[in-house]
């Protein structure tokens, strides 16, 4: 079982004074039921060692462990202070590459299956009746989305000549239909869809 580590501000503050706290309208409307908990000391990006007075954007911090791995030591964490949008109030969420790279490749490989052109059976069909010059009627036929996809399908793959890099490749569809004139069985027409395979490329860096 991989070991998860994120980062999570959900509970921003309005100030670091009593009065302000009385009433928090940004608190959890639950209270937690089970929780080991240690408290960081605050070390803020600037390198202060306390929390400053009159922060009117202020936030919790948590961080959580899965597995039930042990949060690191205090020393080993540069920066506790919060990351807070002072304009609309939104903390930061951080989320172990571990954890966050499967899950944003499931949702990518959904979107791309929703997204691909699936080629129907195309119609084709003899129709002398209104130009028999060219009695044969035909139009393709397609959906967005391939109904076929396998699980094995369209999955992402690391790529080994680029770090932090994964491709994604899905299959080529075919479908097809030929049609004979009723009078002259060697008189045919044939009609192909093909769909090239979709390419999908994911890249972390700095």
């Amino acid at each position: 079982m991989t070991s998860v580590r994120f980062l999570l501000y959900p509970c921003p503050l309005r100030s670091t004074h009593p009065a302000s706290l009385a009433v928090n309208e940004y608190a959890p409307t639950f209270p937690p039921t089970s929780i080991d908990y240690y408290c960081y000391p605050w070390k803020g990006s600037d390198g202060s060692q306390a929390p400053k007075d009159n922060i009117e954007f202020n936030a919790l911090s948590y961080l959580m462990m899965c597995n039930f791995d042990s949060p690191p030591a205090g020393g080993a964490i540069e920066y506790t202070g919060p990351w807070v949008d002072n304009g609309d109030r939104e903390g930061t969420f951080v989320m172990n590459c571990d954890l966050f790279w499967p899950w944003m490749q499931g949702l990518m490989r959904k979107l791309v299956i929703d997204m691909v052109p699936y080629p129907d059976t195309p119609m084709c069909y003899w129709d002398d009746s209104n130009d028999p010059d060219h009695p044969f009627r035909s139009r393709i036929e397609y959906h967005t989305g391939d109904d076929a996809a396998e699980d094995s399908q369209y999955q992402f793959s690391p790529q080994w000549w680029k770090p932090n890099t994964w491709w994604l490749i899905g299959p080529s569809r075919h479908s097809e239909i030929q049609v004979a004139n009723p009078n002259d069985s060697r008189d045919t027409m044939k009609l192909q869809e093909d769909s090239t395979s979709p390419l999908l490329s994911m890249m972390i860096g700095n």
